[in-house]
């Protein structure tokens, strides 16, 4: 390490009176932007700002319980220590020293632990420690237990046997980018397992398990032996009865291979999508506009009819089919099969043409290994576990897609949920289990989705998906839907353009809060406040005063693009911060719906090379939405764009509030809850103005405040400034006695001004 490296860097970052306890603040510290959170009256602490994932905004997550929530995905950060304890992701966050001098807060830090996320500290393997675990599978299960044995301390030999030819990688983005580059999405690269001294072993099956024996049985006629054993091998996709094995042009999606053979064989050819689930929807979406034409066929009426419920699926199919996908509602399917591809799919109906069928029914877990195996007990093919995720037999654990557990915070019947959050958590809780250091399972399940640029975020699990309370716009895709189990107790929920409600949710759940239907309907989010006490300053940054007295608010946009820098397709992510001003107008409030849709230029830092993204959406604004904007946007440090109101439109604004009044204070129980919807910041302004002290002008005003608000305001603008300097450089110059002259010397007149000193007095 050389001596720049070992460079102690203690900076100020805020003053003692700035944060209220539990609050937070994001602040510069060396080179980067670090998050300072109040605990008490003296206690401070300080961690990294962007979360080890996907690199959201930690700023914008829920504070609870020692914990910080990504407020995108769900991953939870200890604020002491800064490590990673809820998944997705890999890696910590940094965490830095903290101490009060003088009413300051100072953060205190070796240069180089200054980073973005940070790596955990893994044993090395003993060869004298000749105990051995034996990891089959090579998902997010297998690879999670695998990096905790290490992390706690485990120095014996470790076996990870994949199917797969890489090792483990993120498989939750093949269905939203088929072309990713596997190197680009490897959770870990083959020298860190190396280095971990983790034996891989690649591209190899388990044919059998002798649990008498303790002996794993390798195709090929190998075995290994273990002390401990982790089954984590996953699922396959479900195959199509009446499709032959031997059929070349129907694909299913589990690999990175099979990604790669869908993205290379549908460019400009019809496909046919069987089935509705999350990853036919995802692919749909990567394949629209780069495919003839794409046709979904689903058993059920609407997509996501059984996880999200009628309601919200109505909505995607209207997406799908406004983005020129075709959608059919078919149980009975006969295919038309010739020189071992599928030519044609007869509906009742019609016929379609086939070039690619691809096929995404559900999945089944891959546990054949284990038919013999009567002493493990099994329940429809998948592994029944305890709260340690270990199985009927002593030292074999499970995880991930081929278990079924009880998840206390979401009622006592055992379930399998197949999400690559759940299986993350499995593989850390079993691992800690074999090391004795079990604790209590508390993990919410989380998943994530975007189709047609309209990302859904889910937490807890469902039940009945008719017993729901929705609220918000389901047109719009801005809503949140809480779903309730047979004692009408919240087990879910589903949100679209409404972070980080969905995280707060699985933060409740976490902290044993019992939400029942009737005070969704009573009281709205009130629970939010007893998650995170700072929520309510959340909502109302998200409507603050700014600088020109103008309520701002935040809005949430998704799309895809193609980073020109690195070539790398990744989902776009903008929160506006600035609103839009009421012009009294008829349709004003629908200029500002379609305003959002079709953003005339959005910003974004790339994830992987950190260069700024540009992308062109459908059209502009409408003039009558454009003229209240400034013409440019700005990049601010959070990655956001932000967008000042002129101030001339401030007395519109008041005066639409005034004339409507009584319509939105109507409206208050229903819609202050959700900051996604277009025009609330109406119903608390009064409540912000006071709060913020602002002087807002009415009629009863006297004019001379009136008139030295107008000016203050006014002042702001770029276009008065320049005109008042003007206006005062004439004026000088006109006041100053002139005297002229000729020089003979040069054969011209010369000009003398007298400048006088004026005093302020």
């Amino acid at each position: 390490m050389t001596s720049q490296q070992n460079e102690v860097i203690d900076e100020i970052v805020c003053t003692v009176d700035e944060l209220k306890i539990n609050e937070k603040k994001l602040v510069p510290f060396g080179s980067l932007k670090i998050i300072v959170i109040r605990e008490s009256e003296e206690k401070f602490v300080a961690i990294g700002s962007a979360c080890s994932h996907y690199g959201a905004p930690l700023i914008n997550g829920f504070v609870h319980n020692g914990y910080i929530s990504c407020p995108w995905h769900g991953a939870c950060f200890n604020i002491h220590t800064g490590d990673i304890e809820e998944f997705p992701g890999c890696d910590s966050i940094p965490s830095y020293e903290t101490y009060v001098k003088d009413g300051s807060v100072h953060v205190k830090s070796l240069k180089c632990n200054i980073v973005k996320k940070r790596v955990k500290l893994l044993a090395a393997r003993n060869i004298v420690n000749r105990s051995t675990t034996i990891i089959i599978g090579g998902g997010p299960a297998g690879f999670q237990c695998s990096e905790t044995l290490r992390q706690e301390g485990y120095d014996g030999r470790i076996v990870l046997i994949s199917s797969e030819s890489v090792p483990p990688y993120d498989r939750t983005k093949l269905s939203k980018s088929l072309t990713a580059k596997v190197e680009d999405i490897l959770l870990r690269d083959e020298s860190h397992y190396k280095k971990a001294g983790i034996e891989l072993l690649l591209e190899t099956f388990c044919s059998k398990l002798d649990t008498k024996s303790q002996v794993v049985h390798l195709e090929g006629g190998s075995t290994l032996r273990y002390d401990k054993l982790f089954i984590s091998t996953g699922s396959n996709p479900r195959k199509y009865r009446t499709i032959p094995d031997n059929v070349n042009n129907a694909l299913y999606l589990r690999t990175h291979e099979d990604a790669l053979k869908i993205a290379n064989n549908t460019k400009d050819k019809n496909v046919v999508l069987i089935g509705s689930s999350f990853i036919v929807m995802e692919i749909a979406s990567y394949l629209n506009g780069k495919s003839k034409s794409i046709s979904i066929i689903s058993k059920s009426e609407v997509p996501f009819a059984h996880s999200l419920g009628q309601k919200i699926g109505n909505e995607i199919k209207n997406l799908c089919i406004s983005k020129k996908v075709n959608f059919y509602v078919e149980s009975d399917l006969k295919f038309i099969i010739e020189n071992g591809s599928i030519k044609k799919v007869k509906l009742q109906s019609e016929e379609l043409d086939v070039d690619v069928c691809i096929i995404g029914i559900g999945s089944e877990p891959n546990t054949q290994f284990l038919k013999d195996c009567d002493d493990i007990r099994m329940n429809r093919s998948f592994i029944e576990v305890d709260e340690n995720f270990q199985t009927s037999v002593p030292n074999i654990y499970a995880g991930g897609d081929v278990v079924l557990y009880r998840n206390q915070l979401l009622g006592d019947e055992m379930r399998n949920i197949a999400h690559w959050q759940t299986a993350q958590i499995h593989g850390r809780h079993a691992a800690l289990s074999m090391l004795g250091k079990s604790t209590t399972f508390k993990s919410v399940p989380f998943f994530w989705s975007m189709v047609f640029g309209k990302g859904v975020r889910f937490a807890g699990t469902i039940d009945d998906p008719k017993n729901c309370v929705i609220e918000g716009e389901l047109e719009k895709f801005s809503f949140v839907a809480m779903y309730f189990d047979s004692k009408n107790k919240a087990i879910g929920v589903a949100t679209m353009a409404n972070d980080p409600i969905a995280p707060a949710f699985a933060a409740a759940l976490r902290n044993g809060k019992v939400i029942t239907k009737d005070q969704i309907e009573n009281d709205g989010f009130k629970w939010l406040e007893e998650i995170d006490g700072s929520y309510n300053k959340k909502i109302e940054k998200q409507y603050e005063i700014n600088k020109f007295g103008f309520c701002q608010r935040s809005a949430h946009y998704a799309s895809h693009s193609l980073c020109n820098s690195c070539n790398k397709n990744q989902e776009i992510k903008i929160k506006l911060l600035a609103d839009f001003v009421p012009l009294n107008e008829e349709n004003f409030d629908k200029e500002v719906v379609e305003f959002r849709k079709n953003l005339e230029s959005v910003y974004k830092i790339c994830e992987s090379c950190e260069q700024l993204i540009y992308k062109v959406l459908d059209k502009p604004a409408s003039p009558n939405v454009r003229k209240a904007f400034s013409p440019l946007p700005t990049l601010n440090l959070d990655g956001h764009i932000d967008y000042d109101i002129k101030p001339k439109f401030r007395q519109a604004k008041h005066q639409a509030i005034d004339n409507n009044s009584e319509k939105y204070s109507s409206n208050k129980t229903q819609n202050h809850q959700y900051p996604s919807r277009v025009l609330n910041y109406f119903i608390n302004y009064e409540q912000k103005c006071q709060s913020n002290n602002i002087i807002r002008e009415t009629n009863s005003q006297p004019s001379t405040k009136i008139i030295a608000n107008w000016l203050l305001y006014m002042f702001h603008t770029f276009e008065v400034i320049l005109f008042l300097v003007i206006i005062g450089l004439l004026i000088v110059l006109l006041s100053m006695p002139i005297k002229m002259s000729y020089n003979s010397d040069f054969n011209s007149f010369e000009f003398n001004f007298a400048i006088y000193n004026v005093s302020s007095e």
